[in-house]
C-alpha cells in the first residue's frame, strides 16, 4: 500500500539493478539499514546472481536484493569485493543449471570464497578493472549511438536516395494495397520473384527439408560447413568455426542449398531477419533450412545494397 510511481525514495528490485532509474517508490518508514547509497554492492538473489555496483541516488533495498557492505575499509575494499565475488556467484549459478527458477541465499553467499591481498593491492586491481569497465561502458554508449545513426541513414537513403527532387508513392498488396511511403520517381520496383524471373537474382534457395535434411550423425569435423541461423550473427558475420561439417559424398547427395562466395544470406526461420554476405575467398557450403541464399548478378543488382533492403523495414 505505500509503493507510489512518483512519491517517495526509489525501491530497487532485482529487474532494477542494472538501471538507474527504477519503476517503484516507497512513500512509507523504514530502517537506516535498508538504505542504498551510490556505489554499494548489491547482488541479486533470484534468476541470475550477478554483482552491482548501485550507481542511482539514495535508494531503498527490497527483498530477494542483497547488499553486501565491508565493515572495515582498512582491511578490504568494496570495489575488490564486486570483482572478486563474482567468480563464487557463478559458481552457484551453473549448480542450478536445469532449475526453472534459480535462488541463491545469504547463507549461500557468507560461504563464497575470495582472495585476500593487502589493502594497497586490493585498491590497485579493482581500479584498474574500473578503469576496463568504464572504456567499456563508453565504448558500448558509441555503438548504441551509431546503430541508431545508422538506422535512420538506412531509412532515409533507402526511401529518399542521394540527389533526388521528385517522389512517388509505392504500395504493398497482401489482403488488400497498402502504402509503403514514397521512393524518387526515377526509381522501379520488383519483386523477388520477377528479380528472378529477369535473372537479376540468378538463384535463391533455403536448405533440404524432410528424408534429404542431414541427420546428427552425419556430422562431421572437418568437410564442407553446414551453416543454419544460428551462425549469422546480427552484425553480419558468419561464424565458420564453430558451423557443423558435411562430408564431401553430401554435395551429390542432396538436391538444393549449396551456397557459395558472394551469396548473401538472410535468416527467415527462428531467428529472423539477419543478412550476411559471404566474402570473395568463402569457402563453398551447405545451408540449413533457416537459411536462404541469393546469387545475384552483380552488373544488375549491387550484393552489400540488396543486403541492406533484406534489413530494412521494406523486409
Amino acid at each position: 500500500k505505500n509503493f507510489d510511481k512518483e512519491i517517495g525514495l526509489p525501491l530497487i528490485r532485482i529487474r532494477d539493478l542494472a538501471n538507474i532509474d527504477t519503476k517503484i517508490r516507497y512513500n512509507g518508514n523504514f530502517l537506516k539499514e535498508f538504505t542504498i547509497n551510490s556505489g554499494d554492492l548489491l547482488v541479486g538473489m533470484d534468476g541470475e546472481f550477478r554483482p552491482y555496483l548501485w550507481k542511482g541516488n539514495l535508494s531503498l533495498l527490497n527483498q530477494r536484493v542483497c547488499k553486501i557492505t565491508t565493515s572495515n575499509e582498512d582491511i578490504l575494499n568494496q570495489n575488490f569485493i564486486f570483482y572478486s565475488i563474482k567468480k563464487g556467484l557463478f559458481h552457484y549459478e551453473l549448480i542450478n543449471i536445469g532449475t526453472t527458477v534459480i535462488h541463491i541465499s545469504k547463507t549461500n553467499i557468507e560461504k563464497i570464497k575470495i582472495p585476500l591481498p593487502s589493502l594497497p593491492e586490493q585498491q590497485k586491481i579493482a581500479t584498474i578493472l574500473s578503469n576496463v569497465d568504464n572504456l567499456i561502458e563508453s565504448t558500448e554508449k558509441v555503438i548504441t549511438h551509431s546503430k541508431k545513426v545508422k538506422k535512420g541513414l538506412m531509412q532515409k537513403l533507402l526511401t529518399r536516395g542521394i540527389g533526388h527532387t521528385k517522389f512517388k508513392e509505392y504500395f504493398f498488396t497482401i489482403n488488400g494495397v497498402i502504402s509503403l511511403g514514397t521512393i524518387p520517381s526515377e526509381w522501379d520496383i520488383s519483386t523477388i520473384n520477377e528479380l528472378n524471373e529477369n535473372d537479376t537474382i540468378i538463384d535463391f534457395q533455403d536448405g533440404n527439408h524432410g528424408e534429404l535434411h542431414p541427420k546428427k550423425d552425419d556430422f562431421i569435423n572437418k568437410g564442407i560447413p553446414f551453416l543454419t541461423a544460428s551462425q549469422i550473427d546480427e552484425n553480419g558475420m558468419v561464424d565458420l568455426l564453430n558451423s557443423k561439417k558435411l562430408p564431401e559424398l553430401f554435395l551429390n547427395t542432396l538436391r538444393i542449398g549449396f551456397s557459395k562466395s558472394k551469396d548473401v544470406l538472410f535468416t527467415h526461420n527462428a531467428t529472423v531477419g539477419r543478412v550476411a554476405v559471404l566474402p570473395k575467398n568463402f569457402p563453398d557450403c551447405i545451408v540449413g533450412t533457416s537459411v536462404t541464399y541469393y546469387r545475384l548478378d552483380e552488373t544488375k543488382l549491387n550484393g552489400i545494397f540488396f543486403s541492406y533492403v533484406l534489413r530494412s523495414k521494406f523486409i
